[in-house]
């Protein structure tokens, strides 16, 4: 759901308030953030840190060009002007010695060094001239001064060398040389003065650039702290609770109590592990039932759950099959053999009907229960039970001769006392199988269902042998 959505449900709410519009929207959008799984929280978690990363990067980026730029002009211009200016200063006063000293003693040597110094200021207003940056520089009254002050030293003291001069007219040129001279050095003292406070306002600019970033980069870290800090609480707050309730339903379940509600509402993977919590408990509340029923044996369900499944069985209806196993002869084999070996056939023969059941295609409606002593059950809704009992008595037939004796085996019997006391010749064990559907009568309540298993399982045992018997009568 967007803000907007949420503006309009809390318009739609009544709450015409903004401080209530705001807390609707927070709630809603924390209901929101709590139905996203655990990975979209904790990225939502990391992302003020991202964004605190960015935003300090681009504070530095944005100070460090503007740090940059102002040292470039500093390092390329200002700092060049100013050495300019002052190198300037030394020529003009050189130019003015030069030619004084060229008009007392007139020699090559001296003319060339005056015209040398001549040439270095032209050079280095070249060199200002070239400088980066759009600095209005006063070089067209700096070159004019400079060369009205180098034409009035030649005429006056390099031409005219050797001339003698009054006083008055000595005096005279000596003050229009100061004006020269002062008009010159009043330009170059601007110009180094205007160079020294660009150098001093970006400086200033600097250190104020710094001041403000720290600032912003405190208030950033001070923000994105608070928002990390809240996204992280939330985020293990909300996982530390579901897990807290977990462990609570565990210790329920622990103590027998497997139908324990959890109140947990996430739609997150921890949502997910309370669901299959919950469906665990009940599988578990099912497992005991079954277990409390169950044969210490063999571990197959007894007869409640046999009862409680043929019922469930009833009452869905369509077609199933009721097949009761019995094993012949089991008394006389326990009497001659002992009950361990006879507890070991017992388990045998669960684990055959077990195995046979495991293969068949309708598995989940396919049920082995364990009556007691050596009777068991197999309910079933496969069209295929005729195929399925008699895997079942194959598997049975082959392996029930290994656990006769030898001379048991050959002879194909066993010697012992019948139930009136008297000695009887006892057939090695077969198993009957009784099997009731209801393919063609119907049948209504489990007491009929066994009325009739018990009915067949008789006549089968009176046939002797691994049979079959199902019962094939109509309703009508």
């Amino acid at each position: 759901m967007s803000l907007q959505e949420m503006y309009l449900d809390c318009r739609a709410e009544g709450d015409l308030s903004l401080m209530r519009r705001s807390r609707c929207l927070l709630r809603q959008a924390m209901a929101h953030f709590l139905r996203l799984n655990i990975v979209k929280k904790l990225l939502l978690g990391f992302l003020p840190l991202i964004f605190l990363l960015l935003a300090f990067a681009a504070l530095a980026l944005f100070s460090l060009n503007i740090l940059h730029t102002h040292s470039e002009a500093i390092i390329h211009t200002d700092i060049p002007i100013q050495d300019g200016a002052e190198e300037m200063v030394a020529l003009v006063l050189d130019q003015e010695r030069f030619a004084k000293r060229y008009a007392l003693l007139p020699a090559g040597e001296i003319l060339q060094l005056f015209e040398s110094s001549s040439e270095k200021i032209q050079d280095i207003m070249t060199s200002l001239a070239n400088l980066p940056g759009d600095r209005a520089l006063p070089l067209t009254a700096l070159a004019r001064r400079q060369s009205n002050y180098h034409d009035f030293l030649w005429q006056t003291f390099i031409e005219d060398s050797g001339q003698q001069l009054d006083k008055f007219r000595e005096a005279a040129l000596e003050r229009e040389l100061e004006t020269l001279q002062e008009e010159l050095m009043v330009i170059l003292a601007s110009l180094k003065e205007a160079a020294w406070i660009d150098q001093r306002q970006k400086t200033s600019s600097s250190a104020a650039m710094g001041r403000i970033a720290f600032k912003i980069a405190a208030t950033i870290c001070g923000v994105g702290l608070l928002l990390s800090l809240g996204a992280a609480y939330l985020v293990t707050r909300n996982i530390s609770t579901t897990i807290r309730k977990l462990v609570q339903a565990t210790e329920q379940i622990s103590q027998g109590d497997f139908d324990c509600e959890l109140d947990i509402s996430n739609s997150d993977e921890m949502g997910d592990l309370a669901l299959a919590f919950k469906e665990m408990g009940q599988r578990l509340k099912h497992l005991e039932k079954s277990y409390k029923d169950a044969s210490p044996l063999t571990g197959l369900p007894g007869g409640i759950a046999i009862e409680r499944k043929m019922r469930n069985v009833l009452e869905d209806g369509g077609f199933f099959a009721f097949c009761m196993f019995d094993i012949d002869h089991f008394k006389a084999f326990n009497d001659r053999y002992g009950y361990s070996r006879g507890n070991q056939v017992i388990k045998s023969t669960a684990q055959i009907i077990e195995q046979v059941a495991e293969g068949v295609v309708d598995r989940e409606e396919t049920f082995v229960g364990h009556i007691g002593g050596d009777d068991f059950v197999l309910i079933t809704r496969s069209s295929t039970y005729t195929d399925i009992c008699g895997e079942i008595t194959h598997r049975f037939d082959n392996i029930i001769p290994s656990y006769y004796g030898a001379e048991d085996r050959k002879l194909g019997h066993i010697v012992g006392k019948d139930r009136q006391g008297n000695l009887s010749r006892f057939p090695l064990a077969g198993l009957s199988v009784a099997v009731v559907t209801n393919k063609k009568r119907q049948i209504n309540s489990y007491i009929q269902v066994g009325e009739i298993a018990a009915e067949l399982k008789k006549a089968a045992k009176s046939r002797g042998g691994s049979i079959i018997i199902e019962d094939k009568r109509s309703s009508g």
